[in-house]
C-alpha cells in the first residue's frame, strides 16, 4: 500500500505541471503513395523525403530503408497551441521546429535530438509492398 501511495503521487507530481507538449488534433489518416509516381521521387530511395498533406499541419514522410518507411506529423510536439510546423533540414535526416522552440528530431525513428521538446515526434503507421506505402492511423 505504502507504495502505491508513493507511485500515485509521484504521477499526480509529473503529470501536474504544465506540459504542453500532449494533444495534436487527431485527424484520420488513409494515404496511399504509389512510390514509382514521379510526383514522389523523393522517396524513391534511401534518406529520401516528401512532405505530404494530411493531419493537423501535413506530414513528412521518409524512407529509412528499400522496405521502411516513417510518416510523422508536421504540428510541433511541444508548443501545441502555437502555429509552429515541423520542416526537414538541410542534412535531410534531422527535422525541426525553428519557427517557435528550436527542438531538432531524428527522421530514422523520431526520438529528440536537441529540446526543449521531450517528446518525439507523432508517428502514423505504415505498411509497404509492392511499390505502394499505406500510411493510416
Amino acid at each position: 500500500m505504502k507504495y502505491l501511495t508513493i507511485l500515485t503521487i509521484i504521477t499526480l507530481i509529473l503529470t501536474g505541471c504544465k506540459n504542453d507538449q500532449i494533444g495534436i488534433p487527431y485527424y484520420p489518416i488513409n494515404i496511399t503513395i504509389h512510390t514509382d509516381d514521379p510526383q514522389w521521387i523523393g522517396l524513391s530511395s534511401t534518406g529520401g523525403w516528401e512532405y505530404v498533406g494530411g493531419g493537423s499541419k501535413g506530414l513528412i514522410v521518409f524512407r529509412i530503408s528499400p522496405d521502411e518507411f516513417m510518416a510523422y506529423e508536421r504540428h510541433c510536439v511541444y508548443q501545441i497551441s502555437e502555429e509552429c510546423k515541423i520542416s526537414v533540414d538541410s542534412t535531410e535526416i534531422i527535422a525541426e521546429d525553428m519557427e517557435c522552440c528550436g527542438s531538432r528530431f531524428n527522421l530514422f525513428n523520431g526520438s529528440v535530438l536537441e529540446g526543449p521538446s521531450a517528446l518525439p515526434l507523432h508517428a502514423y503507421r505504415t505498411h509497404f509492398s509492392n511499390g505502394v506505402l499505406q500510411i493510416t492511423n
